[in-house]
C-alpha cells in the first residue's frame, strides 16, 4: 500500500526475563521512491502500536532510494502469540 518493494525481511522475537513482555525486532531492507520510504516512516509514526526504528539507513540508486530499517515492539507474552 506504501508503494515499496520490499526485500526479504528476518525477525526475532526475545523474551524480556521477568516481566512477562516479548521483544520482536524486525530487520526490514525496501526499495522505492524517496517519498514512499518517508511516507512509509510516517505511516509507522501514526501506528496504534508502539513501534520503534532502532536503526535506519537510506541510500540512493538507479531505480529509486533503498532504506534498510531495524524495527523493534513490545508485547505481552499473550499478545505475542496471538495470529494477525
Amino acid at each position: 500500500a506504501a508503494g515499496l518493494n520490499p526485500k526479504r525481511s528476518t525477525y526475532s522475537m526475545e523474551e524480556i526475563k521477568g516481566t512477562g513482555l516479548v521483544r520482536c525486532e524486525v530487520a526490514l531492507p525496501l526499495d522505492g521512491s524517496y517519498q514512499n520510504l518517508t511516507g512509509f516512516l510516517a505511516r509507522i509514526e501514526r501506528a496504534s502500536r508502539f513501534i520503534v526504528v532502532d536503526q535506519m539507513a537510506l541510500a540512493r540508486d538507479e531505480e529509486g532510494a533503498r532504506m534498510n530499517l531495524r524495527l523493534s515492539a513490545v508485547f505481552k507474552d499473550e499478545d505475542a502469540r496471538e495470529p494477525r
